[in-house]
């Protein structure tokens, strides 16, 4: 249903934004502007091969397929922690719906559906990645916990906000740990290793870069130009767009204020009551959630450098 919905009303060709050079790199299977997306240019390079409309057309259609595949994924998350619950099984349906739906199509998020961006994707895999963290709460185990890693390493080479779910991962270990869940010498070894398989997707930054490839922002070939790259230190010294404290503040008062035009009123009050339930069911969830929201936003309205 949200699949319909984004592609009637899908952008037909090149939006604003940074459409036209995410598309440009990754059609040319090149450089975006720091740190780089590699995963999002690889992954649009594919997309860019199906035969529909222009080619701009093709990477508004990979944000719909993602956006709709995050709805879906909001749902079984959220439908999973309801079953656990005292809530009737149809109500804890109709409940997760109502989230998925809500979150689809938010202003913010409806938006990125339709045009070139890298955020569905991101959302995409954090969505993931709590699933299968999640998983390996209900169930701890190595082989969930390895996955965990891997989905961890792979979303960061997506989007740096990933990095978001480093405290949520290790609140999930430390919570396992005290069930009983033990990990050997191999076991974190396997675990460094697939968390170093998803984050080598950031090798092809400097193996394009020194290709010859047209879209090279930055050039990041060699150690120094990808550590740049990586940091972002080309945007200067206040790549942040941060001023002391106060503008800190400022900028994130910018970003919660946005909220309020996501959804009806009502949507928040629902919210806030869902909150005040999970504080009271799940530690682990309170924390996750209230991480997510208040870090992931403060950090997204600092890079952006919100005015």
């Amino acid at each position: 249903a949200t699949f319909a919905v984004y592609l009637k009303t899908l952008c037909p060709t090149l939006c604003v934004g940074d459409a036209g050079e995410l598309i440009a790199a990754s059609y040319n299977l090149g450089i975006a502007h720091p740190p780089g997306y590699p995963l999002y240019c690889m992954m649009g390079k594919l997309f860019s091969l199906i035969p529909a409309g222009d080619v701009a057309y093709r990477y508004n259609l990979m944000s719909a397929v993602f956006a709709s595949l995050s709805a879906g994924l909001l749902y079984i998350v959220a439908l999973r922690r309801l079953s656990r619950s005292s809530i009737p099984v149809p109500a804890a349906h109709v409940a997760s719906a109502c989230a998925a739906l809500v979150f689809a199509f938010s202003r913010t998020f409806w938006g990125s559906a339709v045009q070139t961006e890298v955020y569905t994707l991101h959302v995409f895999l954090l969505l993931m990645s709590l699933l299968s963290i999640d998983l390996f709460l209900e169930n701890p185990g190595r082989r969930l916990f390895l996955l965990c890693c891997f989905l961890f390493g792979i979303s960061i080479s997506n989007h740096h906000t990933s990095l978001v779910l480093l405290p949520v991962l290790a609140f999930a270990w430390h919570s396992a740990r005290r069930s009983g869940f033990k990990m050997q010498v191999d076991g974190w070894a396997k675990a460094a290793g697939l968390l170093a398989l998803g984050l080598a997707a950031y090798l092809y930054l400097p193996i394009r870069a020194g290709s010859g490839t047209p879209m090279n922002w930055g050039n990041p070939s060699d150690l120094q130009g990808l550590l740049t790259h990586l940091t972002r230190k080309q945007y200067g010294a206040g790549w942040l767009g941060v001023r002391g404290f106060g503008e800190f503040a400022r900028q994130s008062g910018i970003f919660f204020g946005f909220l309020k035009g996501q959804a009806p009123f009502i949507v928040f009050a629902f919210s806030a009551a869902g909150l005040l339930l999970i504080l009271r069911k799940s530690r682990f969830w309170s924390f996750t959630t209230i991480l997510l929201f208040a870090i992931n936003g403060c950090f997204l309205a600092v890079i952006l450098g919100l005015k």
